[in-house]
C-alpha cells in the first residue's frame, strides 16, 4: 500500500491483507493516517489499484480500505481462536518496500496496551511490514503486524484480528464517504442556498485542482494515461470520485484518455 499526500507525493508504505472477495483490505491505521490518496499493488495483478478508506479504528491501530480489481480476490481465512503461547506463526508483508517476504517465529505472549489485544511475537518485522499479516500455519490470519521495540530483541507486535470488530466509518476522511451513508446526528440539513447541481452533472462538475505530471506508459499495445488529482466541488455537493477524460499531449502528439 502506498500512501500519498495532496501533492502526490508518498508519505507512506505499508502492507495489507485481503479479508474480502468484494475487494476489503486491513491494514494498520498509522498507514493511512494523513493519506489523500492510496494505491494498492497486488500480488499478480500488474496494475495499481486505487483504494479508498472505509473503517477505522485509531484506538486499536486498524484501517479498512476498499478497492476494486479486474481480477476475482482470493480473501484470507481468519482465525476463529488464537494460537497458544508458543506456537509456531508466519509474517507476510513488504518490509523495506520487499514485496512478498515471509519470515517466521512463535508467539511468545499476549498483551494488552490501551485496551488493544496484542500477540507478542518473535517474529522478524520491519518498516513497510505494517499492516501484514501474522499468519498460523495452517493459513489463517491471527494478527495484523504493528510494530516493533528497538530497545529489546524479537520483541515484535501484532493487532489481534479479533479487534477488527471495533471497526466504524471513517470520520477522518469525510471526502471519501459513500454518497448513502446517512449523517451522523439528526440535524436537519439546512436548504441550499444555491441552486443544485442536476443529478446527471454530478460526475462532470467541477475541475482538477491539482494534477500532477501524467505518466504514460506502453501496456499490452497501448497508452495508458494515469492522472490523479483532488476534485474542486464548487459547492455543489459533496467530493467523489469522478470519471475523468483529458487531451495528452505527448512528445508533440495528442492522446485521447478517459
Amino acid at each position: 500500500i502506498t500512501v500519498s499526500a495532496r501533492d502526490g507525493r508518498p508519505i507512506a508504505a505499508g502492507s495489507g491483507v485481503i479479508v474480502s472477495s468484494t475487494g476489503q483490505i486491513l491494514t494498520n491505521y498509522h498507514v493511512v493516517s494523513g493519506g489523500i490518496f492510496f494505491d494498492v499493488k497486488i500480488p499478480g495483478n500488474p496494475n495499481i489499484l486505487p483504494a479508498r478508506a472505509m473503517k477505522c479504528a485509531p484506538e486499536k491501530d486498524l484501517a479498512l480500505l476498499s478497492v476494486t480489481s479486474d481480477r476475482p480476490l482470493r480473501p484470507v481465512r481468519l482465525s476463529k481462536q488464537r494460537p497458544s503461547v508458543g506456537a509456531r506463526v508466519v509474517a507476510v508483508g513488504s518490509p523495506l518496500s520487499l514485496e512478498g517476504s515471509i519470515t517466521d517465529g512463535v508467539v511468545s505472549q499476549y498483551r494488552s496496551d490501551s485496551g488493544i489485544q496484542l500477540i507478542q511475537t518473535t517474529t522478524p518485522i520491519s518498516p513497510g511490514s505494517s499492516g501484514g499479516g501474522l499468519f498460523t500455519l495452517t493459513g489463517e490470519l491471527a494478527g495484523i503486524t504493528t510494530m516493533t521495540l528497538k530497545s529489546g530483541q524479537a520483541l515484535n507486535f501484532a493487532v489481534a484480528v479479533a479487534e477488527m470488530g471495533s471497526l466504524a466509518p471513517c470520520s477522518e476522511f469525510p471526502a471519501l464517504e459513500s454518497e448513502d451513508s446517512e449523517p451522523a446526528t439528526a440535524t436537519p440539513t439546512p436548504a441550499p442556498t444555491t441552486t443544485p447541481c442536476p443529478p446527471k452533472l454530478r460526475l462532470k462538475m467541477g475541475a482538477l485542482d491539482f494534477v500532477e505530471a501524467p505518466e504514460v506508459m506502453a501496456l499490452t499495445g497501448q497508452r495508458t494515461v494515469r492522472v490523479r488529482g483532488i476534485v474542486a466541488n464548487e459547492g455543489c455537493g459533496s467530493a467523489s470520485f469522478v470519471q475523468l477524460r483529458a487531451t495528452v499531449r505527448v512528445k508533440n502528439q495528442y492522446i485521447a484518455s478517459k
